[in-house]
């Protein structure tokens, strides 16, 4: 006896249809009937029926029946030909992610009977091309569907010399699909976008990190009217990372990433619609790589002698510095251990202010007398962090520089890595109680000549020069001021300064990033995101997770 097709209301399940219409071998034999192919690659699981679904009721005559609501439901037998996949034999796609992106469906006559086939929809979502043909192409467009199965698409037959024949449907839902960082992300994760908030820019995917041997959360959102469990999860490189996802994941759900055996290694996890080998909704590139450890050492410095060099902050935390310098460099897979220099606690006494100005002078490219002192009274290997009340970098004059003068020539100790550092701006120039201020207006690094924009007030000797702002300084001792700084800014310093001296990472122009080269960053992050450095080399970039070694 043949079957019928039934299309599924609400509170219908497939044990109650099987009551209802005596089917022989119930609700398995309604699912696994060949004519429900299509519905068991759609829905995959017997008990998840949507209102709208057609199933196929075998062993029963088509017929007409009361429907629950009132008034009465057509039972049809099914024509002849149906729907299918490109192949011809898988049912037909039921998802196909938004912008643009195609599936194919065809048409396949039982008998293989000749005539013409039309395809139609009344969807907005998406639109259909060689509609004349057995074989259709379905393009999306830029919005998702209100619900699931929301869009139609018809296929009427008319055999050759005969009359057209009952309309057959197949549903589709057009989904999107996104991917960010988890509400706790392990490591790092970067969309790409020039900011680090940014979504991803078209053309690019998102990156994350993953310490080797460990699982790392990504969240993925979908829309569309789905939840995740319509999604599949493929790895190009099954050696370095995989993803699983938890049971009935809902519409937001967290995909985690699991980074295998390897050092430094990358692959592409793609989100597909449906099937292993459905269209991509979405990829992600997972960053597998070993953890690499550092460690350090912070002294807290004044000078007894000098007032203004004692800190405000003298019993400063080195283990919430620890805890901020772990959160930075997670995100490259990295971590720090820091310890108190002084091993008995408390500020160290070092006389590097013998001028009494307050301040830890610097000179670049070579050592203070105060810096020297500083070294001296800091024994043992190892890095080390120097925290004092306030720092300043002097750039010595080469020549002395007269009133009048509208260029000044450098200190030939300078090399042109440090003439770099003088740009276009404003400094303050000269020495104690014979300060003036300038404005650059060119910088020679080879010739070491600087231009300014008006000419000199006052005259300079070789002693003096031109004062570069400064908050820290890399090297071993590297150097912090904490100045009228909060914690969280020197904690932000020093994780800087760690990154030149251990991590031999370079200034960068982005202030969103830890290694902006000038104190008023506005963010701390490590970036996958090739960033431009700002000094040498000229017009070069670094990407931060994967300039390590990780040997």
């Amino acid at each position: 006896m043949p079957g019928f097709e039934y299309t599924v209301r609400s509170g219908d399940t497939l044990s109650g249809l099987a009551r209802r219409y005596s089917v022989e071998g119930g609700w398995q034999a309604i699912w696994d009937d060949d004519h429900n192919e299509e519905l068991r690659g759609m829905r995959g699981a017997p008990n998840r029926l949507y209102p709208g679904d057609r199933v196929y009721i075998p062993g029963a005559e088509g017929n007409v029946e009361s429907a629950p609501s009132g008034g009465t439901v057509e039972l049809t037998t099914p024509p002849p030909y149906r729907i299918r996949a490109e192949n011809g034999t898988d049912p037909p796609p039921a998802l196909i992610p938004k912008g643009g992106l195609t599936v194919t469906m065809k048409a396949v006559h039982d008998d293989g009977a000749s005539g013409a086939w039309a395809w139609s929809t009344d969807s907005t979502k998406i639109t259909l091309s060689n509609e004349t043909t057995d074989t259709l192409t379905v393009t999306s467009g830029a919005n998702v569907s209100a619900a699931a199965l929301a869009e139609t698409v018809r296929l009427n037959f008319t055999p050759s010399g005969g009359e057209a024949m009952p309309d057959i449907s197949t549903r589709m839902t057009v989904i999107a699909v996104t991917v960010t960082a988890a509400p706790a992300t392990a490591y790092g994760f970067d969309g790409m976008g020039t900011n680090a908030g940014d979504p991803t820019p078209a053309g690019q995917i998102p990156h994350m990190s993953v310490k080797k041997n460990t699982t790392a959360d990504v969240q993925v959102t979908v829309t569309g009217g789905v939840n995740g469990g319509v999604l599949r999860f493929t790895s190009d490189d099954a050696a370095t990372a995989e993803a699983t996802v938890d049971d009935s994941p809902g519409t937001t759900f967290p995909l985690h990433i699991e980074g295998k055996s390897k050092n430094k290694s990358e692959t592409i996890i793609h989100i597909r619609a449906g099937s292993d080998t459905g269209p991509e909704c979405a990829s992600i590139a997972v960053n597998v790589y070993r953890e690499m450890s550092y460690t350090g050492k912070v002294a807290r410095i004044h000078d007894s002698t000098s007032a203004g060099t004692a800190l405000s902050r003298p019993n400063f935390s080195i283990p919430d510095t620890q805890t901020a310098l772990r959160g930075y460099y997670k995100q490259g897979v990295t971590t720090i251990s820091l310890t108190d220099y002084n091993s008995s606690g408390g500020v160290i006494d070092v006389n590097y202010d013998p001028t009494g100005s307050g301040s830890l002078v610097l000179e670049a490219g070579r050592v203070s007398t105060g810096e020297q002192r500083v070294k001296d009274a800091l024994t043992g290997t190892g890095k080390k962090i120097v925290i004092v009340k306030k720092l300043a970098w002097l750039f010595k004059l080469g020549t002395a520089a007269s009133i009048g003068d509208r260029t000044i020539t450098m200190s030939s100790h300078l090399s042109a890595d440090y003439m770099a550092y003088i740009t276009n701006g404003s400094y303050q120039f000269g020495g104690p109680g014979n300060y003036e201020n300038i404005t650059v207006t060119a910088t020679n690094t080879t010739t070491r000549v600087v231009s300014l924009s008006g000419a000199l007030t006052k005259a300079h000797p070789t002693t003096e020069g031109v004062w570069w702002p400064l908050g820290g300084l890399s090297g071993n001792p590297a150097y912090v001021q904490e100045s009228t700084d909060t914690q969280a800014k020197v904690d932000e310093v020093i994780g800087h300064e760690f990154g030149h001296e251990i991590l031999g990472y370079l200034d960068v122009d982005h202030a969103e990033c830890l290694m902006h080269y000038i104190n008023s960053r506005t963010g701390q992050k490590i970036r996958f995101k090739p960033m431009n450095v700002h000094y040498n080399p000229p017009g070069g970039t670094e990407n931060q997770w994967d300039c390590l070694s990780r040997t």
